[in-house]
């Protein structure tokens, strides 16, 4: 994973020391002022707020295209499905290259860091909504702050279910 800001935090333990063996690694992000954690296996780079091209007929979840390094690929703005306010494309905005059914960039706000947390930090949420977008709940340094799921914002659709034969 490639990251181009923020820088890493020193206080972290090395990722190949025994306290991480059984850690799970979240970026901290900012939407519409809000935070929320993305499991950081399925980041792969993160990067400055570039031109998005508009995608005519794209669904109201995808933003544009984008164009990284001779690869087209879709941006998906979660703010609608998150209910965060929407925003106009900023220079001090960001975009992280995710990999999940598809690859795909997701724009936020910004990146406010990346954590380590044990297993006993993250809660099942009872009710996580028709999209299934936040299933689980990190808890950092006295905050609760939702995990996106990175299945549930790819644009790419997940695969029809066949019919069973008769």
């Amino acid at each position: 994973m490639t990251f181009e800001a923020p820088a890493a935090r020193s206080d972290l333990p090395a990722p190949d020391s025994a306290e991480t063996t059984v850690a799970l690694r979240f970026v901290i992000v900012v939407l519409g002022g809000l935070r929320f954690a993305l499991d950081a296996s399925a980041v792969e780079r993160i990067v400055r707020m570039a031109a998005i091209v508009p995608l005519p007929r794209a669904p109201r979840h995808v933003a544009g295209m984008l164009n990284l390094q001779g690869t087209t690929l879709l941006v998906v703005d979660p703010r609608r499905a998150l209910r965060v306010a929407l925003a106009r494309p900023a220079a001090s905005q960001q975009l992280i290259v995710l990999r999940a059914r598809s690859r795909y960039v997701l724009w936020v706000d910004g990146v406010e860091d990346m954590v380590i947390a044990a297993p006993a930090d993250l809660d099942a949420l009872a009710a996580t909504g028709r999209r299934g977008l936040s299933a689980r709940v990190l808890h950092h340094r006295g905050d609760m702050i939702p995990v996106i799921s990175a299945a549930a914002l790819d644009p790419r659709p997940r695969k029809a279910r066949r019919a069973m034969p008769v």
